[in-house]
This record gives structure tokens, sequence and C-alpha cells, in this order.
């Protein structure tokens, strides 16, 4: 019976010998734990403890992200009073060049009476030399 046991243990010592050479060349063992140093070393850490530092490293990800998306806000926020001054500068700017419009406008036209009333006296000047020449 003892004989049986030891063939027995051999048969299991000998399956779980290809379990292990087929995890490690999948990069596991037969207990779920892989391998993860880049240096592929000996040393292994259980699946958990990956999982794990996934999440931490994610994490440290959406702290970046978030710390990243702060700073945005931040610049978006002095984009916007930026903005809001260069408009009031531009409202101003076209305050004044409607202004100066006006004005122009108001000189074109009273330079056009002017010239108007010149011609007209000139007409009038012209028609009293006829007159004086008949």
């Amino acid at each position: 019976m003892s004989n049986q046991k030891t063939i027995e243990s051999d048969k299991i010592g000998d399956f779980f010998a290809a379990c292990r050479e087929r995890a490690d060349s999948e990069g596991s063992d037969s207990r779920g734990v892989r391998r993860t140093r880049e240096d592929d070393s000996p040393r292994k850490e259980p699946a958990k403890t990956l999982k794990m530092e996934e999440r931490e490293q994610i994490k440290q990800g959406q702290e970046q992200l978030m710390e990243m998306m702060k700073q945005l806000i931040e610049e978006m926020k002095q984009l916007r009073e930026e903005n809001r001054g260069v408009k009031k500068e531009l409202q101003t700017i076209n305050g004044i060049l409607e202004r100066e419009r006006e004005e122009w406008k108001e000189k074109e036209r009273s330079f056009e009476e002017r010239i108007n009333n010149l011609e007209q006296k000139l007409e009038k000047k012209r028609g009293k030399k006829e007159e004086t020449i008949s």
C-alpha cells in the first residue's frame, strides 16, 4: 500500500511540476502568482498585490489628471478674465471710433455747406458781372 501511495504522490508531483512549467512559460505559477519585475528575477508577487498596485497607479494617474484639470480650469478663468478686459477695451475703442466718424461726417457736411455757399456767392458775382457788362 505504501508503494501505491508513493506512485500516486509521484503522479501528483509530476502533475504539479507540469503545471509549474506551463505557468512559468506563461508568466505565472500554479498558485496564481505572477512575476512583476522587469529584470525577470525569480521574485514573484501575488496577483492581488498586482491588482492593488494597478489600482494605486490608476489612482495616481487620476490624481495627476485632476491636478492638470485644475490648472486648465484656472487658465480658462484667467483667459476669460483677459477676454473680458479685451472686450471692454474694444467697446471703448469702437465708441471712440464711432464718435470720430460722426465728427468727420459733421465736418464733411459743414464743408459741403461752405462749398455750396461759396458756389452760390460766385454765381451771384458772375450774374452781377454779366449785368454790368451787358
